[in-house]
């Protein structure tokens, strides 16, 4: 959380926004990442859910790490060449280079911190996790202390600090991958079909990372990179809201694999109510946000609109990476999960096409993004509902209204007062009317407390 208020609201203070574009563009390229894994981590991770680390197939796991060292090494020479011979701004070349060197650590990384969660040692994946991130914040400090305004040095930073990261993971996992019983044939086969059964949901990750990222190719292409680098400055912030609230949901998995169907269900119903409940609560504090970062940032006064108008994501995406996609690698639903993924993102891109060419508007791009991804978590929420056997709630229908005031007064009302009380008016209604789910809601934490 620190490190990501620190990459959200100190870097921007420090680079001009072409700099601060091209550092926004490597974080971009790098969310894509995973997917040059061709889903054998997601694979591993779903075959092996639950397993503990005396029971695992250690020989297998091991294995499979060394396909993916080779397949990652490939990915980076391939992206790098291309790079070199099919683009000519140099600024694009470098950060790309570095996203094919990122693509190796990265994923090699991730594929022990996926083995890691799913034998419920989350903890070291969360130790890996802190020592990337305590990593790069001292390396950020360090560049804020010498006033460095160049972006290719926090590139690096953020290389280095993923780099540690995957030398402590290594560390920990040295008795699986010192492993060497199996051959490397029998290994790849082994990593294929971990691709059989990953790829669906890597395919859906990737179509729930487009619902956003095609709005971000789109501005990169046809705006430049000083509008892309003040849409990703409000797209950074949102993704640092997601990535925080979601990690839950790695943890989430695990856990509710080992649970029975009539625990499963309970849990679904008070996950999907609570967090139907505490989210809208963004809304309130994007105001107090906006006034701060106006002093804070004055050059990311469109920015800061953007921020506004991309809000919904932020509610509709967490709830909908903890409770239903959860759900859907829980009950192994990964292909409907794609379906969906894919549907919203074909939307989405019709949508903004459409915007671009009866509007050619940014703001038609940003609007498409946020209908379709609060769409697809209404959908998903209903057919989940369905599978579950549980009724529908209504206090998702009372949230769509209040996102719906929130945006009308962001384009329509420029009285900060007016907005704030009508949002939290609202607000107080859907609780006293819900007062019931509210209670309840209050009862667990408290036990969990105690």
């Amino acid at each position: 959380m620190l490190v990501g208020v620190f990459m959200s609201f100190v870097v921007p203070k420090l680079l001009d926004i072409d700099n601060y574009g091209y550092w926004q563009l490597f974080i971009f390229y790098a969310t894509y990442a995973g997917i040059f894994c061709l889903g054998l981590n997601d694979g591993v991770y779903l075959i092996n859910g639950g397993v503990t680390r005396d029971s695992i197939d250690r020989s297998a796991i091991s294995a499979q790490y060394r396909v993916l060292t080779v397949m990652q090494s490939f990915m980076c020479i391939a992206v790098q060449v291309a790079a070199v011979i099919f683009i000519s701004d140099s600024n694009r070349v470098f950060v790309i280079c570095l996203v094919g060197l990122y693509f190796i650590v990265n994923n090699l990384c991730s594929y022990l911190g996926y083995t890691f969660q799913a034998m419920n040692e989350t903890k070291l994946f969360s130790y890996a996790t802190v020592l990337d991130r305590l990593t790069l914040f001292v390396l950020l400090i360090t560049l804020l202390l010498l006033k460095v305004d160049d972006y290719c040095y926090y590139i690096i930073s953020y290389l280095i600090s993923k780099t540690v990261s995957l030398l402590w993971s290594v560390w920990k996992a040295r008795d699986i991958l010192a492993c060497r019983t199996m051959a490397l044939s029998q290994g790849i086969k082994e990593s294929v079909n971990s691709i059989r059964v990953g790829f669906s949901l890597m395919i859906a990750n990737l179509a729930d990372m487009l619902l956003l990222g095609v709005g971000r190719f789109m501005v990169d292409l046809l705006w430049g990179i000083s509008a892309f680098g003040k849409v990703s400055f409000a797209m950074s912030i949102i993704n640092f809201a997601i990535n925080f609230v979601s990690q839950a949901s790695m943890v989430l998995f695990p856990a509710l694999r080992q649970e029975g169907e009539a625990s499963l269900t309970k849990l679904y119903q008070f996950l999907r109510d609570s967090l139907d409940l505490l989210l809208p609560i963004l809304y309130l504090v994007y105001f107090p946000a906006r006034w701060i970062l106006s002093i804070w940032l004055p050059n990311y006064v469109d920015s800061i609109f953007y921020l506004a108008v991309l809000m919904p994501v932020c509610v509709y995406n967490a709830k909908m990476n903890i409770v239903s996609a959860t759900y859907c690698k829980v009950l192994r639903k990964e292909r409907q999960l794609l379906g969906i993924n894919l549907a919203a993102v074909l939307l989405c891109a019709v949508l903004s096409v459409s915007g671009i060419l009866l509007a050619g508007s940014l703001d038609a791009v940003l609007l498409a993004a946020v209908f379709c991804v609060a769409l697809r978590s209404a959908v998903s929420e209903r057919w989940m509902d369905n599978l579950q056997g549980v009724s529908h709630s209504n206090i998702g229908v009372a949230n769509a209204l209040i996102t719906t005031v929130f945006l009308m007064e962001v384009y329509f009302t420029s009285n900060s007062v007016v907005q704030i009380a009508a949002v939290a008016l609202l607000y107080i209604a859907v609780l006293i009317i819900n007062r019931n789910t509210a209670a309840s809601f209050i009862f667990q934490i408290k036990r969990l407390i105690r």
